[in-house]
């Protein structure tokens, strides 16, 4: 590439300045170059390649921490000719116009200087560079911008245009030969034009003394203004490209910037600026999202950057999605986000809603075998659906990614289809296609949303990255000690810890074991108080977690109280015993999810594990029990703490004795029922009181009865109107 360099300067030396030099350096570079640059890849000399994050704007000492880590990256590549690709990237609601001109011509003036000639500088523009941060965009030897994106308006801001600027602009344009000085000059001074000119050696950019002197040598046949007196002119990349030659590429990120520039996916690396260590803090996005959640979240985010000296949040997700409405709440805070750089990290899965948290950050990394989008928690609605367009477009126009792929990983029924350009690939819905130059793409297949994106779906679509493991992510980004953001107060803190899934397996299982060993024993004792302990708090952390409500919570309280009208005033087991078993086991399922019916993929997924998780926790009680029945009487000290069951032979003894109790002498008594009696029930004659069963028949409580037959300690009983 340097024999490149030099044919270049040496041909700007002898070519005027003008359209044709333009022209004929870009052919050099960008056809003749590729070709070098895959030799050297062949030859196994591909040169390193580093993304360096530019914040705007530029104040301060800003421009010093950039030029530092530039010289590093150029020391250690002192072989080869790194390629170093400077983002510049500002907050959604400011564009770089703040930035100080000294600081932008003391970069610029570096960016030119043989300190980092051997260097292929590309400047990337994802969204726009207003101020006199284009001065630096234009001193990199290649531009290149998303379709939308916007570079120009440098003189915003200034009331007054002096020669040092003019001579700034002017100087950095001519040394790199990316923009013409009449298009710097147009975007930097009102009192600057240009215009476009048709004569017999082509189109031509120039200033208003520059049409006066194509006069004398050409024949001009058409004159348009593209930037009149008293306007500052601006751009989008689009039009740069295509129209005035300044941007060589078009991409709308990472992705499609490096497959621009012949590197693999992924292969841009980013780097941090200065020697100091970034300070990072890492808020955790895990489980099911709920409104409770995602406060908690922003709770402790706020908290955090509140000290003012983060640089980096890192949003760790593992969801299964929820509340669509809370994620993006979250999400366009992420995005709004001002001079903080955003990362999100994906070790297993963020399903449906919760991708829009990913997608919101500037960096989406995945772990390998990771998930994003498909079905999730939440079945949408039509309604709802319609709802998402508007904040995704937002929150994907903010980060520069294309809108529909993020809609489709939250909403798996839209539709769209695959779309080609040259090398480059993108995904389209309608409505967003609708937006592009049709004629430029080429329709391919359609993508299905059902299942989701793997991770190297999104690795090709979305400029994400795939790594091996959470520590890849702190070495690629140069993370030290990354500080984890809690919520603030005891109460908080224990409400974050019980939400972890596996304490609600726990309590449940506690409590179906207190349960049990409640049954066993006559009366309510403390293994009852436990079991009720650890049902409520099962509940409150279902709650929680979003799985459980209202619905639940009742349908537990009814089922226990119907349980117990079955036991206490219907003798035997009924419809309110069935009943009130089935709503029990009906509210603890519907505890463990978020849905009541199954109605998309992963609900249909997620329902038989309810009841497995169930199943699970009833026959970890039973081994519990069973276990401790059998362990513990081996040890002195519970043996006698113990009842233990009677041995065979005592069990004979017991039932001899039994047998031999005569109640002959209640035959024809008259007596009253002391309870209900559904045949079976208690009857009160004279001070005893017996268990007495009817022929089958319906007895109230209070009425007069007649023992009719008596057969060891069996007692049949009759109404006494009967008898009579």
């Amino acid at each position: 590439m340097r024999w490149v360099i030099s044919l270049m300067t040496a041909a700007s030396g002898r070519v005027a300045s003008g359209r044709a030099a333009q022209v004929w350096v870009a052919v050099v570079l960008f056809t003749v170059g590729p070709l070098v640059a895959q030799d050297d890849r062949a030859a196994g000399r591909s040169p390193p390649a580093h993304l360096v994050q530019i914040d705007l704007p530029l104040t301060g000492d800003g421009d010093a921490k950039i030029k530092s880590r530039l010289r590093e990256l150029v020391a250690e590549s002192a072989a080869v000719e790194p390629l170093l690709v400077l983002q510049f990237s500002s907050a959604s609601d400011e564009t770089g116009a703040a930035t100080e001109f000294e600081r932008a011509l003391s970069l610029a003036r570096f960016l030119t200087s043989d300190e980092v000639a051997s260097a292929q500088l590309v400047a990337y523009v994802p969204r726009a560079v207003r101020g006199h941060a284009v001065l630096p965009v234009l001193a990199c030897g290649q531009i290149v911008m998303a379709d939308e994106a916007v570079l120009g308006s440098a003189g915003v801001g200034e009331s007054t245009i002096d020669e040092t600027m003019r001579a700034a602009y002017q100087t950095v344009a001519e040394h790199r030969l990316v923009a013409l000085p009449p298009i710097a000059l147009a975007m930097l001074d009102k009192q600057a034009e240009l215009l476009k000119v048709d004569t017999a050696d082509g189109i031509r950019y120039v200033d208003r003394a520059g049409v006066q002197r194509l006069q004398i040598d050409s024949v001009i046949t058409e004159e348009t203004t593209v930037v009149a007196v008293g306007e500052l002119g601006e751009f989008t990349g689009r039009r740069l490209r295509t129209e005035l030659g300044v941007v060589t590429h078009r991409a709308a990120n990472l992705s499609e910037l490096a497959t621009a520039l012949g590197l693999p996916a992924g292969a841009l690396q980013a780097t941090v600026l200065g020697e100091e260590r970034t300070r990072a803090i890492r808020v955790e996005i895990h489980g099911v999202i709920t409104s409770k959640r995602i406060r908690d979240a922003q709770h402790a985010m706020r908290r955090q950057l509140a000290r003012g000296d983060v640089e980096t949040v890192l949003v760790t997700i593992d969801s299964t999605g929820g509340s669509a409405v809370d994620s993006l709440t979250f999400a366009s805070e992420l995005a709004e986000l001002q001079k903080i750089r955003t990362i999100a990290y994906i070790d297993s899965r963020a399903l449906a809603d919760s991708a829009a948290i990913a997608f919101a950050c500037d960096e989406l990394i995945l772990r390998h075998d990771a998930e994003l989008g498909g079905p999730g928690e939440e079945h949408l609605s039509e309604a709802a659906r319609r709802d998402l367009e508007p904040p995704i477009r937002k929150i994907a126009a903010a980060k520069g990614r294309n809108w529909t792929i993020v809609l489709g990983a939250v909403d798996p029924q839209l539709r769209a289809h695959r779309y080609t350009r040259g090398d480059q690939e993108r995904v389209f819905c309608e409505a967003e296609f609708s937006e592009k130059d049709a004629d430029a793409w080429q329709r391919e297949e359609e993508v299905n949303f059902e299942r989701g994106f793997s991770a190297a779906d999104v690795e090709r679509f979305a400029g994400a990255r795939v790594v091996d493991s959470y520590e890849d992510v702190e070495r690629m980004f140069t993370l030290h000690e990354v500080e984890r953001a809690e919520p603030g107060g005891v109460v908080l803190a224990i409400e974050q810890w019980a939400q972890e899934p596996w304490l609600a397996r726990t309590l449940l299982i506690i409590a179906f074991f207190a349960l049990m060993s409640e049954a066993s024993a006559p009366g309510l004792g403390i293994p009852g108080f436990v079991s009720a302990v650890s049902f409520l708090l099962f509940f409150w952390v279902q709650f929680l977690s979003g799985s459980a409500g209202w619905l639940e919570a009742l349908l537990f309280i009814g089922g226990v109280a119907a349980i117990v009208v079955e036991l206490a005033l219907i003798p035997g087991f009924g419809v309110f015993g069935i009943g009130g078993v089935v709503m029990v086991f009906g509210s603890l399922i519907l505890a463990s999810q978020t849905f009541v019916i199954p109605q998309n993929a992963y609900q249909m997924e997620r329902f038989p594990l309810s009841i497995v998780s169930l199943a699970g926790s009833i026959l970890g009680a039973l081994i519990l029990v069973s276990l401790i029945y059998r362990t513990l009487p081996k040890f002195p000290v519970f043996r006698q703490m113990m009842v233990l069951p009677p041995a065979a032979e005592q069990r004979a003894e017991i039932s001899r004795r039994e047998t031999l109790v005569y109640l002959d002498h209640l035959l024809g008594k008259r007596g009253v029922a002391a309870t209900q009696l559904a045949p079976g029930g208690k009857a009160r004659f004279g001070d005893e009181t017996i268990d007495v069963i009817t022929d089958g028949g319906l007895i109230r409580s209070g009425a007069a009865v007649v023992v009719r037959e008596v057969l060891g300690n069996r007692v049949r009983v009759a109404p006494l109107e009967d008898v009579g």
